[in-house]
């Protein structure tokens, strides 16, 4: 999947995502999407996503807890 696409399904998540549950949603779509963010600065995540900049640790944060379900073998699809 593109990244360009990826931030696509990130944005619709997000706007349909309750008030209340958009920083779950955030950290959910970014251990779906782990491959494909790889590589990415947090900076540009939340550019890209169109979050606060102060949101830049979540993304580091959900990216570190993402490689470690991965490595546990996670099914993302599921997601």
């Amino acid at each position: 999947m593109k990244k360009n696409d990826v931030f696509s399904a990130i944005k619709h998540a997000l706007s349909v995502a309750n008030k209340g549950d958009q920083t779950v949603t955030v950290q959910l779509q970014i251990i779906k999407y782990y491959s494909e963010l790889k590589g990415l600065s947090a900076r540009e995540f939340v550019e890209e996503v169109g979050l606060k900049p102060s949101l830049v640790t979540l993304f580091t944060d959900s990216m570190k807890l993402a490689r470690k379900l991965t490595e546990t073998g996670m099914n993302k699809d599921k997601l």
